[in-house]
């Protein structure tokens, strides 16, 4: 899960525009394709084309172009194991928004005075995600990436299957190339590239340009359920503390039989905002404020960040047609 107050994970936006790409275990860029070796030179340089080392690599390690590289079980090279291809074969997703909802529509929060947009986090997962044994395994059996709105119609009515939802938006969405490529998230490394070809790209290519319903509503039980015990009580004082800022998160999206229902899925936590500065209210400890919604009746103008419970199958999913009926012109 990730963290219910940390800014960082907003301003990690900011180096979104930049293009993933190789560079050497030193930082460099490599140079006619080729890494430093430890004294300054290149392997093309030295008599055998190899790096001259007295390196003593560990094990499961092995001696590349100066370096102690480990040897993954591909036989392809990495700076250690947790570098190595994951070949994520994902079978389920999750959405995640994080934004302003401002009285009207959908922004971005200002911090230190720099603006950034509104964004949805796509978290692709394995079978064995649900299973995971923390975070560790879990980031083994999954991948992330930041999605920006194209569109976003003005509020609209989308079918909810007769749950309440105070607000929601028909929007069009695609997934930003710097975040499919960047380590942080990795998913167009991690990706097996015999099924969803190289860099992932048939994955990145079904959720570009994708319609995208979000609604907001009171939590609902099925969600409350997924952050209490067996007895109904909220998991820790922590949680039970955070609850009263609980909204419903409904998604919507093209599923295999042509419908598009908004479903609950993902729990959001509203947050205070100054709607004069655009900034997060945060206290001396630069803690995110909660809202308490307890006995609301519409979504408050609030900072949102949401947690997915729910990851739609593939199955469930019509890849092939996700842009379906997707809107083509409105309100950004």
């Amino acid at each position: 899960m990730r963290s219910l107050f940390a800014l960082a994970s907003i301003t990690a936006l900011a180096t979104l525009s930049a293009c993933g790409g190789e560079t050497c275990a030193d930082g460099s860029d490599p140079v006619d394709d080729e890494c430093p070796c430890e004294d300054g030179t290149y392997p093309s340089d030295n008599a055998d084309g190899e790096c001259v080392t007295d390196l003593d690599c560990a094990v499961g390690e092995i001696e590349s172009n100066g370096v102690c590289q480990f040897q993954c079980a591909d036989g392809s090279l990495a700076p250690d194991e947790a570098d190595c291809p994951i070949n994520l074969d994902p079978v389920a997703v999750g959405f995640e928004f994080d934004g302003v909802f401002d009285g009207a529509g959908l922004i971005g929060p200002t911090i230190d005075g720099e603006e950034y947009p509104p964004y949805v986090v796509i978290t692709f997962t394995s079978a064995d995600y649900f299973t995971a044994g923390g975070n560790e395994e879990g980031n083994l059996n999954s991948c992330e990436a930041l999605a920006l709105f194209d569109i976003v119609t003005a509020e609209s009515v989308l079918d909810s299957d007769g749950e309440t939802v105070w607000t929601d938006f028909d929007t069009s969405l695609s997934i930003v190339a710097g975040s499919w490529d960047a380590d942080e998230f990795a998913c167009a490394s991690a990706l097996d590239p015999e099924i969803w070809g190289d860099d992932g790209v048939d994955l990145l290519d079904a959720f570009t340009l994708f319609r995208f319903g979000m609604g907001f509503g009171p939590h609902t039980q099925y969600l409350a359920d997924a952050w209490q015990d067996d007895a109904g009580e909220w998991a820790s004082p922590e949680i039970e503390e955070l609850s009263v800022g609980f909204l419903t998160e409904f998604i919507g999206i093209n599923d295999s039989t042509g419908a598009f229902v908004m479903e609950d899925w993902t729990t959001a936590l509203a947050f205070e905002w100054d709607s004069e500065t655009g900034e997060l209210v945060v206290d001396d400890e630069d803690l995110l404020q909660v809202i308490d919604v307890t006995d609301a009746t519409d979504i408050p103008v609030s900072y949102l960040r949401s947690f997915a419970y729910w990851y739609q199958d593939f199955p469930l999913l019509d890849l092939a047609n996700l842009s379906d009926g997707r809107p083509v012109d409105g309100a950004r």
